[in-house]
């Protein structure tokens, strides 16, 4: 009787656990020797060789993907972001620039280097082809860091104001792009999405890797 009763109590603590969300793949596609895998859930618990920063161009990270990656990494990634040097008009990382720093704290978790790269806003002029280039420089640095996997999350959206139904095309067609250019350079590409809907919006627009 006693164990029957440790037994329920142990049943009911593990019920009364909050629920962690599982981190599956979505969607997959293979493209050359590149898989790009859609996944649900947090781009700093990603097994890759680098992560990308939705950063601002002071490299700042005040909200958003930019905070939970440095609240991640730990208070060194904005010391050393700090230091980093002007690239142009007082700007750290202009808009469609990427620069590459250490991970810290997150490289205990296998994440050897963090890519900072900024988007537009969704009333920037010629937002699509910075977005585009936000997305080809980031993997160039990879690619010149020998960094075979990398993990996106929906750049220049949520607090950025871009509109994910038009951002995403864009984002999906520069990695494509890119990947056709060097078809050796990545083993695995991860696009990241936090929310539900944000996952429905990507799951309609995968079709762009068929092309």
């Amino acid at each position: 009787m006693k164990i029957t009763w440790i037994l329920s109590l142990i049943s009911i603590l593990n019920f009364a656990q909050p629920l962690i969300p599982q981190q599956l793949i979505q969607q997959s596609y293979v493209i050359g020797i590149t898989n790009l895998e859609l996944i649900q859930g947090d781009i700093t618990q990603q097994h890759v060789d680098a992560i990308v920063n939705a950063a601002n161009e002071d490299l700042n990270h005040a909200g958003g993907v930019a905070h939970a990656i440095s609240k991640a990494a730990g208070n060194s990634l904005q010391e050393h972001c700090n230091n980093m040097p002007i690239i142009s008009n007082d700007q750290r990382c202009p808009m469609g620039v990427a620069v590459l720093t250490p991970a810290f704290d997150l490289e205990k978790k296998g994440i050897k280097k963090i890519i900072h790269t900024t988007g537009p806003r969704g009333n920037t002029p010629h937002k699509e082809q910075l977005l585009h280039d936000a997305y080809t420089n980031s993997l160039h640095i990879a690619m010149k860091n020998n960094l075979k996997s990398i993990a996106f999350p929906a750049i220049s959206t949520a607090i950025f104001g871009y509109d994910i139904n038009q951002a995403t095309p864009i984002a999906l067609q520069a990695i494509q792009d890119f990947i056709k250019k060097h078809p050796t350079a990545f083993d695995k590409i991860l696009l990241v999405v936090f929310s539900e809907k944000d996952l429905i919006i990507y799951k309609k627009c995968l079709h762009i890797f068929k092309k």
